[in-house]
C-alpha cells in the first residue's frame, strides 16, 4: 500500500496519524501522501468509534453491579433457594446481553470492512477513468501566430531570418511539420534560425520535398 511513497512521505504520514489519533489534528499535506490520507483518516476514526463503544459498554456493565452477592440465611447458614434461582436467571440474562453485544460488534466490523472494500473499488474505478481520459485526450495545440507576432518574436530574439517568408511558408502548409500540427511555433522559429545559420540560402523561392531551401523541418 505504501510502496509508491518515499521514506519522507511515509514518515509524514506516520506522524500525522499519531497526531490525528491523539488530538484530532488534521494535517496539511503537499506531497503524494495527501491522496492516501482520506482513507487512513476514515480508518482511524472508525477504530476510535469502536474503542469508544467498547468503553461505554463496559461502563454500563459496571453500573449494573455485576453478579449479586450471595446472602446467607440467619437460621440455616445456607443461601436461600429462591435467591439462587434469581441469581442464575440474572446471570443467564447477562450472558444473553453480552452475546447480543458481541453480535453487534461483529456486524459493525463487517460493515466497516465492507465500506473499506467499496472505497477501494471506487478508487480503482477512478484511477481507470483517469487513465481512459488521458488516453483519449487529443494532442495539445497552440493558437496560430499572426504575422506581426512572428516578426516581433524574431526581432526580440535577434533571429536574422526572413520572418515574412517563414510566415507565408507555414501558412501555406497549414502550420504543420510533416503530417503533425505545430504545437509550439516559437520552437519552429528557433529551429529555422539554427538551420538557416548553417546553410546559405541559394534561392528564396526554391522548394523541395523536405521543405524550403532543403531544410528538413
Amino acid at each position: 500500500m505504501l510502496a509508491p511513497f518515499t521514506e519522507a512521505e511515509i514518515g509524514r504520514l506516520f506522524m500525522a496519524m499519531l497526531d490525528y489519533a491523539r488530538n484530532g489534528e488534521i494535517p496539511n499535506f503537499s506531497g503524494n501522501e495527501r491522496f492516501i490520507w482520506p482513507t487512513l483518516q476514515r480508518q482511524i476514526q472508525a477504530d476510535k468509534e469502536v474503542y469508544a463503544d467498547t468503553c461505554e459498554r463496559n461502563k454500563r456493565n459496571g453500573r449494573k453491579g455485576g453478579r449479586p452477592k450471595t446472602q446467607i440465611s440467619d437460621t440455616q447458614g445456607f443461601p436461600e433457594e429462591p435467591k439462587k434461582a434469581n441469581e442464575k436467571e440474572k446471570e443467564r440474562e447477562k450472558e444473553k446481553e453480552n452475546e447480543k453485544e458481541k453480535e453487534k460488534e461483529k456486524e459493525k466490523e463487517k460493515e466497516i470492512e465492507k465500506e473499506k472494500e467499496n472505497e477501494k473499488e471506487n478508487e480503482n474505478e477512478k484511477e481507470k477513468e483517469c487513465v481512459v481520459v488521458l488516453a483519449d485526450k487529443p494532442p495539445t495545440t497552440t493558437t496560430l501566430p499572426t504575422r506581426e507576432e512572428v516578426k516581433r518574436y524574431c526581432q526580440e530574439q535577434g533571429y536574422p531570418i526572413d520572418w515574412d517568408y517563414f510566415y507565408d511558408y507555414y501558412t501555406g502548409n497549414g502550420w504543420k511539420t510533416g503530417k503533425n500540427p505545430i504545437s509550439d511555433w516559437k520552437a519552429v522559429v528557433r529551429n529555422w534560425a539554427r538551420k538557416e545559420k548553417n546553410h546559405e540560402r541559394t534561392d528564396k523561392n526554391q522548394f523541395s520535398e523536405f521543405g524550403p531551401i532543403g531544410i528538413v523541418l
